[in-house]
């Protein structure tokens, strides 16, 4: 249940499955249009890298042309000077993420930490956890050429995501706000070949623990490295242990899937050599911590009209779009206000 105080930061809306971007700010009042907005100055304020400058220019321009004025700070080094800029008054916009947010704000504001089986709750995997005891490695359709691979309902990410969005909730000052997350993630998963995952049925992480036993998959040195999203925690979490692994380095990973090397294996979400021939598993216990593109905002900055904008983005933005979007920006050499604009116009929250 979301408490008081979390409630004046994202409504009365829960995420729902499909939508992590329900709204999370106030979104009634004065419409975007209304010529009393245009006295409005909002700073925004970003990181020194094209991912960043990308996120930053889709919310101002999204602003802009809700009529505020929207003024450019030199990018800042991290999150904690993001951070520390809008709580200080020196900027009122800074895009970033859920988990990344969540671990800033329990180090900026030690005194307002929740419990630590809140906090663990939110980023961690869940213990209680049962494989389904079906063993898809022996079921087969007869026919798998234009049979489509199985989509995930998603809603374990969106309660690990409402649990991340609380959890910041109760730590942040009155004087930060945040918007809704959007559904666009950055965060390390495990992709599958789609042929290999409609013939074994693979929609989650625990789809593919049970058909292991047969599948060879790509390992990179960081998940062969250790830690909680890696072979032992992929291993400890789920019972099950790969048929083959290959070491891959990551910028080979998608096509090794390509060629049929390997079935399955770590892939980032944002990756843009991913293609439309492989299939994203949901990660249903969380074995690496939720990065859902979420914007902060200065509290004096969060007027109806602003906000209702804000959230108009995040709802919009999914995870292909990003990763599209990234791809323009690295192969096709545009800049990121450009590919920022197209995005807006193609989505149709701008139209010029």
């Amino acid at each position: 249940m979301i408490s008081s105080r979390i409630g004046r930061y994202v409504g009365a809306s829960l995420l729902t499955v499909g939508s992590l971007a329900t709204s999370a700010c106030a979104s009634s009042g004065a419409s975007t249009g209304d010529t009393t907005v245009l006295s409005v100055t909002l700073t925004v304020v970003g990181l020194d890298n094209n991912q960043s400058r990308l996120l930053t220019e889709m919310y101002a321009q999204a602003l802009e042309k809700g009529g505020f004025r929207v003024g450019r700070k030199d990018p800042v080094a991290d999150l904690a000077a993001g951070y520390v800029s809008l709580k200080n008054g020196q900027a009122d916009l800074f895009v970033t993420y859920t988990g990344d947010l969540l671990s800033q704000a329990v180090l900026a504001e030690p005194v307002a930490t929740p419990s630590t089986s809140t906090i663990a709750s939110s980023t961690s995997v869940t213990t209680a956890h049962t494989i389904a005891s079906t063993d898809t490695s022996t079921i087969a359709p007869t026919d798998t050429s234009s049979a489509a691979p199985p989509t995930s309902s998603g809603q374990a990410t969106a309660d690990r995501i409402t649990k991340q969005i609380n959890a910041i909730g109760e730590i942040m000052p009155s004087s930060l706000l945040f918007g809704a997350p959007a559904e666009a993630q950055d965060k390390q998963t495990i992709y599958c070949s789609s042929i290999v995952a409609t013939t074994n049925s693979l929609a989650t992480f625990s789809n593919l623990a049970a058909n292991a036993d047969h599948l060879t998959f790509g390992e990179t040195p960081d998940f062969a490295r250790g830690g909680q999203f890696s072979m032992e925690g992929f291993t400890k979490a789920y019972g099950a242990a790969f048929n083959k692994t290959v070491a891959l380095d990551a910028a080979n990973v998608t096509s090794a899937i390509t060629k049929g090397d390997v079935d399955c294996g770590v892939v980032r979400t944002l990756d843009y050599t991913v293609t439309k021939d492989m299939s994203v598993l949901e990660d249903d216990l969380g074995l690496a911590t939720d990065q859902a593109v979420i914007p902060l905002l200065a509290a004096s900055a969060a007027t109806p009209g602003a906000t209702q904008i804000v959230d108009q983005v995040s709802k919009a933005l999914l995870t292909g779009d990003l990763r599209e979007m990234m791809r323009r920006i690295a192969v096709d050499k545009l800049s990121p206000n450009i590919v920022a604009g197209d995005w807006l116009r193609a989505v149709g929250i701008t139209t010029i």
